[in-house]
């Protein structure tokens, strides 16, 4: 009779197990590296403990099984593929000087880009020596365009003496979108105001880098 209250409460103990397992056992299955786990059983109730030794009229329960892994999940929805960067360079180390009757915009770097929406960047060295007059002013005017789009910036000052020289970089930023080659190209005009003569002007060395982008929105730029 006592054999078979035993076997009828197996399984309230491996409920009680599973249970056990599941809120506070777990612990032992992940610090067990798989090899087998020990505990009591209480004769009363069934509830399990972890102990050295089981104390008297308790029993010893053990087990190591793995459970069966479970099915594979679905694949994932594939990603849209990229467009493959393509990026477009110019430079000139050139140094370009003015002279004195220079009026007007003169092209220092040109750079031929197919139809597409780009992100453009450039930049060019301006240089300005006073060669006599402590009075004189200079102004020096460069643009990076596209044709329909431009950005401008100046470099301009007043020297304290001869032989002062003043040198700087202007650097442009352009978003262009464009259905037809276009060329985009820096360009510098010599502004000076007074003392023309007193000064050496000089433009470069300068370089434009333009990357394909997927489109362009009210200058907002999305990466192919």
């Amino acid at each position: 009779m006592s054999s078979i209250r035993k076997r009828g409460a197996l399984p309230l103990v491996l409920a009680a197990l599973a249970l056990a397992a599941a809120a506070a056992g777990g612990a032992w299955a992940a610090s067990s590296g798989g090899k087998t786990i020990t505990v009591c059983v209480k004769k009363k109730g069934g509830a399990l403990y972890k102990a050295k030794k089981c104390a008297k009229h308790d029993s010893k329960l053990s087990w190591n099984k793995v459970g069966p892994a479970g099915a594979a999940g679905k694949n994932g929805t594939n990603g849209t593929n990229g467009l493959p960067a393509v990026a477009y360079y110019a430079a000139d180390s050139h140094q370009y000087e003015f002279t004195p009757a220079t009026s007007d915009y003169e092209p220092i770097l040109r750079l031929s880009l197919p139809a597409g929406d780009y992100s453009i960047t450039g930049n060019v060295g301006v240089e300005a020596a006073d060669i006599g007059d402590a009075s004189a002013t200079y102004q020096i005017e460069c643009e990076m365009v596209d044709g329909s789009n431009s950005e401008v910036e100046y470099q301009d000052g007043l020297t304290s003496g001869p032989l002062d020289l003043a040198r700087n970089t202007l650097s442009f930023g352009l978003d262009v979108d464009t259905t037809a080659t276009t060329e985009v190209a820096i360009e510098c005009e010599n502004q000076t105001n007074s003392g023309n003569a007193s000064f050496i002007e000089k433009a470069g060395p300068s370089q434009i880098s333009a990357v394909q982008v997927q489109s362009t929105h009210d200058g907002y730029i999305e990466p192919m």
